[in-house]
This record gives structure tokens, sequence and C-alpha cells, in this order.
């Protein structure tokens, strides 16, 4: 596991900086090697250590900030807990990034907008999270078996609209009139052939609006896939 680019913010309110990006630390960069090469809090900690009356400047508050943020970063990491946030329907999705602590806020990133479509996995989260995923401690996400019900009713809802669309003789009539929109998706052809009534006739949506129990919890960066692969072949079962 790579900590190194995680990071946190200096949350407590009772410290002052003049420099606002000071703020943001990632204390564990560098932290893994030795001597001059590590990070700037470490060798500070070792030279106080051994020797303490000629290094005692370096004790400041710059490096202890430091220190403190790469234990309790790595506190997270041992707790190894997922914190459910709450029902999407019936919450505001506020999560408390402190977790506990009274000076540190962790860095988060929101998985949250997926785009539905016949294979699932991690490329359906929209707009990529791309390098604030490298940042962040705690993804916030549908939890599995909200995402797995949300899938099955993308299924069903899709199946019913190709049965609709395959039984419309007024798509197949502007398909054969028109047979450059064939290779269109079905929500194009409808929008073209008959607008929002004919879309709102084929498109079925009565599955994923029945969905009121879809939940979201902050789960912790381990860089390990953030949602289950999912496609027809796997399609979730009632208790999945």
């Amino acid at each position: 596991m790579d900590y190194k680019s995680k990071a946190i913010m200096v949350s407590a309110i009772n410290f002052y900086f003049t420099d606002e990006k000071n703020k943001t630390l990632t204390p564990l960069h560098k932290a893994y090697k030795r001597g001059t090469s590590g990070s700037k809090w470490k060798q500070a900690y070792q030279a106080v250590k051994h020797d303490r009356r000629n290094s005692l400047k370096k004790a400041n508050i710059k490096n202890l900030l430091h220190a403190l943020g790469a234990l309790y970063i790595l506190n997270l990491y041992y707790r190894d807990e997922r914190t459910d946030i709450g029902c999407v329907y019936l919450t505001d999705h506020d999560f408390d990034n402190r977790a506990g602590s009274e000076i540190f806020s962790a860095h988060y990133c929101r998985a949250t907008v997926v785009l539905m479509q016949p294979h699932m996995d991690d490329r359906c989260i929209v707009p990529p999270i791309g390098d604030e995923l490298n940042k962040a401690i705690y993804i916030i996400k549908y939890d599995d078996a909200s995402f797995k019900r949300m899938y099955k009713n993308y299924c069903l809802d899709s199946q019913i609209s190709i049965d609709r669309f395959k039984k419309s003789t007024e798509i197949q009539k502007f398909l054969a009139d028109h047979p450059e929109y064939r290779e269109k998706t079905i929500e194009e052809i409808c929008m073209a052939a008959g607008g929002v009534d004919l879309h709102s006739r084929i498109i079925c949506s009565q599955y994923t609006k029945q969905e009121k129990s879809t939940r979201i919890e902050a789960m912790l960066n381990k860089h390990s896939d953030i949602y289950p692969e999912l496609y027809p072949g796997r399609l979730p079962l009632e208790d999945g």
C-alpha cells in the first residue's frame, strides 16, 4: 500500500497559517526513506532522539504537526473502517472527514456519479476521479449492495425498453425511412422519431424509480477496486 501521497488538512481553528497552502500536509511523503533522503519531520525526530541538546531547535511546531499527521493517517488505516453515511433519499450526505480528530481532516473524493451501462466497473464513474484518488484517504461511494441493486434495476428497465423499442411500429417506420439512425442509441432514435413523448413511452425507468434504499458510505482508499465488476452474466440476485 502506497501512502506517500495521502493528504490531510489542519482544520483546527486555533492554528494560524500565514500561507494557506501550509494547511495541507502529505506527512508520509518520503517517510519510508532513511537518513537525509527521508521526510523533514522524520529527520528532526531522529536528530532530537539522538542529540537533544544540539538538535532541540528542530523540535518545532511544523515538524510536530507533520509527525502527528503521519500517525493520524496510519491510525485511520489501522482501524480499517467503513463509515455508513446513510440513505441517499433521507440524508444530505455529509461526511465528517475529521474521523475523530480535533486537529486534522482527511482528504476524500466522491464516486457517487456513475453512468449506468451493460458492463459496470470503476470506469463508470463520471467524471474520472484522476489525481484526486491519489490524495484521497476516503472515497465516498455507494455501498456494494446498493450498487448491485442499481445495476439490476438498470438491466430490468433496459430489457423492457428494448422490448418496447423492437415492437414499436413508429420506430420501425422511422428507421426504414432514416437508415442512417440505425447505429444510434435507443434514446437518440426515440428523440429523433417522436421527441419527448415517444421517448417517455419507450424508455422504462419503473424499477429505478422504485429503489428507495440506496445507501452511501466512506471507504478507505486502498487503491483497490471501488465498485465490483458487473455485467449481464453476473446479474445480482435479490440478496446481492
